[in-house]
């Protein structure tokens, strides 16, 4: 029999393997035999009762929406923190004079921002999952549902690790260009990154 759990840190080890190799594959999990299935938990818990004007029971809705919301804030918070430490070494570069050394730097500082932003998606993973536990344990008949927005979350945390490392490895094929317009591309590219992460529920 599939367990809750177990499904989780199949799952929360496949998006951290994403994250530490560079990859985005699309996990499919599978769903625990004793919990509801998707549509009979989706009408028990989160399609609206009409002539009630309310939900039928919102306490899993209520649960789930906060974790979206923590995803979206841990995600939100990720990404502003690479920006400024994006900012911070093209304006040394800049001041630098853009020298082969100071390029050399930079590209070495690129790295490390790389790293950071993989170690914040790992980290973010691991708050995720611990809450979908908590919230599985507390309703185990919703344990499916939780599964599934599980899933959604890593995608959103594994594509922005991805949109990061892309932007970065735009940068590294060509400094020189890139430093001229550095902050209004840095700018733009972040203002996008988050509004994109605001509407990523939105469309899934």
């Amino acid at each position: 029999m599939t367990k809750f759990v177990d499904v989780l840190n199949e799952m929360r080890d496949h998006y951290q393997n994403n994250i530490n190799t560079g990859v985005a594959i699309p996990y499919y999990p599978n769903l625990v035999e004793d919990s509801l299935g998707l549509m009979e938990a989706t009408n028990k818990y989160l399609v609206a009762d009409v002539d009630a004007n309310e939900l039928t029971d919102n306490s899993v809705q209520s649960k789930l929406n906060d974790l979206q919301n923590q995803a979206k804030d841990l995600s939100t918070n990720t990404a502003s923190t690479i920006e400024e430490e994006l900012k911070k070494s093209a304006k040394e570069l800049k001041e630098n004079g853009n020298s082969a050394s100071s390029q050399s730097k930079f590209k070495d500082e690129l790295m490390k921002i790389k790293e950071d932003a993989k170690k914040k998606a790992n980290d973010n993973i691991d708050k995720i999952f611990a809450e979908a536990e908590k919230i599985g344990k507390a309703f185990p008949v919703a344990q499916n549902l939780i599964i599934v927005a599980a899933q959604k979350i890593s995608d959103l945390i594994n594509d922005l690790f991805t949109r990061l490392v892309d932007y970065i490895v735009k940068i590294v094929s060509d400094i020189i260009l890139w430093i001229k317009g550095a902050w209004d591309s840095i700018v733009s590219t972040f203002n996008n990154i988050k509004t994109w992460i605001l509407n990523w529920f939105k469309s899934k």
